[in-house]
């Protein structure tokens, strides 16, 4: 008797045949969970049953994360983490952020198990960077877009598809690798010569927040007409083993100066080739640092905010003028 094939048990998919492509670039993720979403509620309504009756269709949101460590290119070209960092802070002429596509393919895609997807229109709400003692630098990316579009059977076959079987081996960026370094601005030392390195340092952690919006319109569908950035927020924290005297006073004497010109060099660098990452950030303000007393290893907490105050500039129709995005920083430490 032959068999209904509509009842056939599918097989057991496994996630690791599947990728995460962004704008043509395939993230070696260690998880990404970008989804459509939509809320279904059910109104409180009088209506003489003792059930509710009727139900109502949320928003369809088009979001999620992408968690990856950072990772050399082992041609010395640039890095997966330098196309990320363009992505969060370039904007354009008119102060939005790039958009571009992202390709999710969850499993293998068979007759049973259609799970790839095309994400439309996304960009990059915020990003995380951090590196801690003894381990890899790590980054994370939160994603806001505005469609979904279900990818075929044969849309493998097509050009631009992506082929995650072009990747090599890289070595993931590791502590040793990475690079931190405070330099004092021009109105007060911070000590040690008005540098500090990370030598010092047992963790450090930026934040790069967009503060992207979903604008809606009777535009007769469900989703976004538009989703566009506001005002960037750029801070931190780092992690000093002890406690620095001169960071200490120059966060305690931030009433005694009417601006600040502190910056914080960060990123990572191989011992051989030019696969590096190195951003600066300028304008840091210091709050005064966190510190308690216990049994383990004494350590103090600095936060920190930067004020980059880029602004497009005069005659320019693509780019933004952002200390952010400048790529011809080095550190001395």
């Amino acid at each position: 008797m032959a068999t209904n094939p509509f009842f056939e048990q599918p097989p057991a998919y496994m996630g690791y045949v599947g990728f995460v492509d962004v704008d043509g670039s395939i993230i070696r993720a260690t998880s990404a969970d970008i989804s459509l979403t939509q809320e279904v509620t059910k109104p409180d309504l009088v209506d003489g049953r003792i059930d509710r009756t009727t139900y109502q269709l949320g928003p369809q949101e088009v979001g999620g994360s992408i968690a990856f460590p950072a990772i050399y290119d082992n041609d010395g070209g640039v890095t997966t983490v330098a196309n990320m960092w363009e992505k969060v802070c370039r904007r354009t002429e008119i102060g939005t952020l790039l958009s571009f596509p992202i390709t999710v393919k969850y499993a293998q895609t068979g007759t049973y198990n259609s799970s790839t997807f095309s994400y439309d229109n996304c960009v990059v709400n915020s990003l995380q960077l951090s590196v801690t003692q003894s381990d890899v630098m790590n980054i994370s990316m939160d994603i806001i877009g505005l469609t979904r579009t279900a990818k075929s059977l044969n849309d493998s076959d097509s050009p631009g598809y992506p082929t995650p079987d072009a990747q090599d081996n890289s070595r993931v960026v590791t502590w040793a690798d990475s690079r931190i370094e405070i330099n004092a601005g021009d109105q007060r030392p911070i000590g040690l010569g008005g540098q500090v390195g990370g030598q010092f340092v047992r963790s450090f952690e930026i934040n790069v927040n967009n503060n992207v919006e979903r604008f809606y319109t009777l535009n007769k569908a469900l989703f976004a007409q538009s989703i566009a950035p506001s005002k960037r927020d750029v801070s931190g924290s780092i992690v000093f083993i002890g406690r620095l005297d001169g960071l200490g006073q120059l966060a305690v004497t931030n009433e005694d100066f009417a601006y600040e010109n502190t910056e914080i060099r960060f990123g990572f660098t191989p011992t051989v080739g030019s696969s590096e990452f190195i951003r600066k950030l300028p304008n840091v303000i210091f709050q005064i640092e966190e510190m308690s007393i216990t049994n383990s290893l004494f350590e103090t907490t600095m936060n920190w905010h930067s004020l980059p105050a880029a602004f497009i500039a005069s005659g320019t129709t693509t780019a933004t003028t952002d200390p952010l995005l400048d790529d011809t920083v080095t550190t001395t430490y």
